[in-house]
């Protein structure tokens, strides 16, 4: 059986879109920034918070998943447990968001 291919985490797989504004030994925080139009590449995430910083529209791809369009307002905070996507902006302006990693 062949093997798979892993997904990097953010970091590796996308550092045009995620910079490292914090990290120890128990949490890490991010800053995603997608450009109107464009996408991140297939990338991981551990559990984590978001914070969506500017509204945006965008769609969430998971690995032989059906695409999920959203649309995101300022200000609002979710959970999700960890998982694999691309995230394309379908906007006009930067998606913007704040992510909170847990280490355990």
């Amino acid at each position: 059986m062949p093997k798979t291919a892993a997904i990097e985490e953010a970091l590796t797989a996308a550092p045009n879109n995620y910079k490292l504004l914090f990290e120890n030994d128990r949490v890490r925080m991010l800053d995603l920034s997608i450009d109107p139009g464009d996408r991140t590449v297939m990338h991981s995430l551990r559990d984590h918070l978001v914070y969506i910083v500017t509204d945006c529209t965008a769609t969430f791809i998971s690995p032989g998943g059906q695409p999920e369009q959203c649309t995101l307002n300022r200000g609002q905070a979710t959970w999700f447990p960890a998982r694999s996507h691309e995230i394309a902006n379908n906007g006009t302006k930067p998606m913007e968001a704040i992510i909170v990693e847990f280490k355990s």
